[in-house]
Order: C-alpha cells, then structure tokens, then sequence
C-alpha cells in the first residue's frame, strides 16, 4: 500500500510525533537510571530488590498452593465407566480407541469414563472398573 496525498501527511506527522514522544521518554528515563547521584542509584537498585522480592514470593506462595488444590481435587472424584456422554468423556478410552479426552463416539460407552465424586458411580449406572478388553 503506497501513502500519498494529504493523508500521508497526516498519517507522517502523527507518526513523527509518536516517534518523539516515545524517544523523550526513553531519553529522560536513561538519564534517571544513569544519574550520577550514587545514593539516588542505590535506592532505585534497592526499590527494584524490594519489588523482585515480593513478586517472586507472591508467585511462590500462589503456585505451591495449585498442586495441593488439585490433589484434594482427585481425590474426591473416582473414575466412572459407561456414563460418558459422546464427546464429553474425560480421557483417553480404556480399550485405546483414542487417547483423548471429547472424543467419545457414543453415549455410554462401556470404556469410555469420566470423573465423578466418590460413591456416586453405581449409583448412576456406571462401573468403577472397565470390562476386560475383548
């Protein structure tokens, strides 16, 4: 696409116009991380220290308690065999017709499973074990 006529004058101008509002900043944030004042420069090194510090154990804190989420998670469903509708089981079928999960072919397949909470698969017509592969 070429840029001609006075909307490229425009479209110039502004970009200009960007380009130095953007190169002031940097100018005038360069000369404050390089100022010559020591102690101002440590105390912008201490400031950065601080803010590493907690980030990094926000994000410690945070991801220690997703594992320990996710295995109280499991821990209160059991799979369930033959309740899965088609395309809604949870994971690969048992006699290795696929390997992933919504890949059912039919409603209630006997070894396609999904997760139910614990004590409620033969209540809902499932089995807890897959038939024996034929």
């Amino acid at each position: 696409m070429t840029r001609s006529g006075p909307n490229f004058c425009a479209w110039y101008e502004s970009s200009a116009r960007q380009f130095l509002n953007v190169l002031v900043k940097f100018i005038g944030l360069f000369d404050r991380i390089t100022s010559t004042n020591p102690v101002r420069w440590e105390k912008m090194i201490m400031k950065s220290e601080r803010r590493y510090s907690i980030a990094a154990l926000a994000i410690s804190v945070a991801l220690s308690t997703v594992p320990a989420a996710a295995a109280s998670d499991k821990a209160s469903k059991e799979k369930c065999f033959g309740v899965a509708k088609a395309g809604a089981n949870d994971c690969a079928s048992a006699d290795g017709s696929h390997s992933c999960a919504g890949q059912a072919k039919a409603d209630n397949n006997p070894y396609d499973w999904k997760y139910v909470a614990k004590g409620t698969c033969e209540k809902v017509g499932g089995k807890t074990m897959p038939p024996s592969k034929k």
